[in-house]
């Protein structure tokens, strides 16, 4: 058998060293192996087969890092050095235009950093549902800042760009009501189609003021019926088109409410 060998500091004496293998469906969630760090910080691992392998650190009291991913070829060495950054949370409310608590609204840690423009790469990202007053807590942070971004289809955030501090409580998140858009697209005659000229019809919102930094937009493929749902949209005035045609048409979405508009092609 072919060996290779595998050396990683993560700076912890009491840190591991995680090597995962993908299962059948191609993700790593299959244990290869763990190596303690000794007294140096050092992890090293022998004897093993070349391969897909995932990398990540760990140890008690910090966030576990990702490494690396890769396909490590036979008779090599890797040295990889990483640094641990201590485990934290954060807690707060998510909060309407009033000022009251939102439940039901699912958040994650979609970003973590250790220091302004220091990314902390994580195997995995923090999420949590807010409960009836809209209160919210995540943990398993790196210690720093994160950036914390709304899903939901009924509300959308109003500032995605935002770094919180880790740790920290009694933060605020501050959502909107969205609303949807309905797209229906008919021939001459007001049947709904899914092509035109022998093409899938595609159709494409857009902010009327043109799209900036934070706006909301999308495209999609109409579906057998010829329409679309567009949930989650930001109340606005958008610019509703069907690609490769000249037709447009404006249309006005209210928070809370959906709008509809039909586009006719001839």
């Amino acid at each position: 058998m072919l060996f290779r060998s595998l050396c990683i500091a993560p700076s912890h004496r009491v840190s591991q060293a995680r090597l995962m293998t993908r299962d059948e469906k191609g993700q790593y969630t299959k244990p290869l192996t763990n190596a303690v760090s000794d007294a140096k910080g050092v992890a090293l691992v022998t004897g093993l087969p070349a391969g897909m392998f995932q990398i990540s650190a760990v140890a008690p009291s910090y966030v576990e890092a990702a490494i690396a991913y890769g396909d490590y070829p036979e008779h090599s060495f890797q040295k990889f050095e990483v640094a641990l950054a201590k485990a934290g949370s954060v807690s707060g409310t998510v909060v309407d235009e009033t000022g009251t608590g939102v439940p039901g609204v699912h958040l994650i840690a979609a970003n973590t950093l250790i220091a302004t423009n220091v990314p902390y790469h994580t195997l995995n990202k923090p999420e949590t549902t807010t409960d009836g007053a809209g209160r919210f807590s995540l943990s398993d942070l790196s210690v720093g800042l994160v950036q914390i971004w709304v899903q939901s289809t009924n509300y959308f955030q109003t500032n995605i760009f935002a770094f919180q501090p880790v740790p920290a409580t009694a933060l605020s998140i501050g959502v909107r009501p969205s609303g949807s858009l309905l797209v229906r697209v008919v021939d001459a005659d007001g049947h709904g189609i899914q092509q035109w000229k022998q093409q899938q019809i595609q159709i494409e919102v857009t902010p009327s003021t043109g799209a900036v930094r934070g706006s909301w937009g999308g495209r999609a493929d109409v579906g057998s019926d010829g329409t679309y749902l567009f949930a989650g949209v930001h109340p606005a005035t958008y610019v509703v088109s069907v690609l490769n045609s000249t037709s447009q048409k404006r249309v006005t979405v209210a928070p809370r409410e959906q709008a509809e508009v039909e586009m006719r092609l001839p």
